[in-house]
């Protein structure tokens, strides 16, 4: 028996609707406003072996983008519990991001929606060290707390990282920067069936205390890592962590939707 302990939130913050969704298990919650974090222990059994956790943030705006998001997210929940390498979680995001395409070609209103993801697969084991996937494409993100650090196993697919990657501007002239926000990859958003999608997909190691934390990049557009840190190392609940991280963007001039989930193993 493996317990996971999983808290999650998602507003529509800064915008006049939420665009992006959540996948707690096998249930997808897309909420414009959730009033309060919902705290949630999970037991992974044998028996229910899988455990999949994911952040989707819809774009198009008008172009129903939240379409996008919850899309993305009723085909990612298809991953299975014999997973035994990153092909599978590929596969699935390639038929993601076809259904999304899909949908766009035939409804007008909705051309050119498209959607990031950042996801967890949780695999019990027999073993005291358990067996997880870690993916995503587009700028949502996944931190693994390491110490006390955040770790950011996810890549972000956009045009400033790829600037930063070629020594031409900093980390801090990244968040200012008037590409800021300009994806390279996402699911849908171009309307081809048969493009290549690059997703980052990565096994870990998962062991009892091990702590994740999912996000939109209504999040860390708001948040620098410092901050982040700062607040997921301070002594309160994971209830109280979402809250101050919510706050803290909001103070910051949050201006796109804000998605949190916490996992602690």
């Amino acid at each position: 028996m493996f317990k996971i302990y999983v808290t999650y939130f998602s507003h529509m913050a800064g915008r006049t609707n939420n665009e992006d969704a959540l996948l707690i298990g096998d249930e997808i919650i897309q909420l414009d406003n959730m009033e309060t974090p919902i705290s949630k222990e999970i037991i992974v059994t044998p028996q229910n072996p899988l455990l999949l956790l994911a952040v989707a943030d819809g774009m198009g705006g008008h172009n129903k983008g939240e379409a996008a998001s919850k899309i993305v997210l009723e085909t990612v929940r298809k991953i299975s519990s014999e997973i035994t390498d990153g092909k599978e979680i590929e596969t699935i995001l390639i038929e993601a991001h076809r259904e999304v395409v899909q949908f766009g070609l035939k409804d007008p209103s909705a051309y050119g929606l498209g959607s990031t993801i950042a996801g967890l697969c949780l695999n019990w084991n027999e073993e005291a060290v358990h067996t997880g996937w870690a993916y995503n494409v587009g700028d949502s993100r996944i931190y693994r707390e390491s110490g006390n650090f955040l770790q950011q196993l996810s890549e972000d697919h956009t045009v400033v990282r790829e600037l930063i990657d070629e020594g031409l501007i900093s980390e801090e002239q990244a968040r200012n920067h008037p590409q800021a926000g300009r994806l390279t990859e996402s699911l849908g958003g171009i309307m081809d069936l048969n493009r290549r999608i690059k997703a980052n997909i990565r096994q870990l190691k998962v062991k009892p205390k091990d702590f994740f934390l999912l996000c939109s990049d209504g999040l860390t557009d708001a948040l620098d890592i410092d901050t982040l840190e700062n607040i997921m190392n301070e002594d309160f609940s994971d209830n109280n962590k979402v809250i101050n991280l919510f706050r803290q963007a909001m103070g910051a001039g949050g201006q796109d939707n804000i998605s949190i989930i916490i996992v602690r193993c």
